[in-house]
């Protein structure tokens, strides 16, 4: 699975939402995958980049400590190495740990 995240295009929520593509990969890897997901908090708030088996759940424990209304971006198949690369991709939009700025979104999306 290396360099994956570089070979694919990350889809906006517009053209099909994170879940839709979570059940694509899901069926497409047979349900074996680890994902790199992208949650915002709020509509143009900051962005985390993480690494779950199960991105749905990851959402679920991050909201109940944010204030935030977090939303499930985008996700593909990947694991820490694919991870790792879209927070190098990312780092002049660091703001603290896994999370950037809300702004960076259409830089990793093209």
């Amino acid at each position: 699975m290396k360099n994956h995240w570089a070979a694919k295009q990350l889809y906006p929520t517009d053209f099909h939402d994170a879940e839709w593509h979570l059940n694509y990969w899901r069926d497409a890897y047979g349900g074996e995958a680890s994902f790199v997901y992208v949650i915002q908090a709020g509509p143009a708030g900051p962005i985390k980049v993480g690494v779950s088996t199960n991105p749905e759940r990851r959402l679920r424990q991050h909201q109940t400590s944010n204030h935030e209304e977090l939303k499930l971006l985008y996700v593909f198949p990947g694991d820490a190495y694919e991870e790792a690369g879209l927070h190098s991709r990312l780092q002049g939009a660091h703001v603290r740990g896994e999370w950037f700025h809300g702004n960076a979104i259409p830089g990793f999306c093209l």
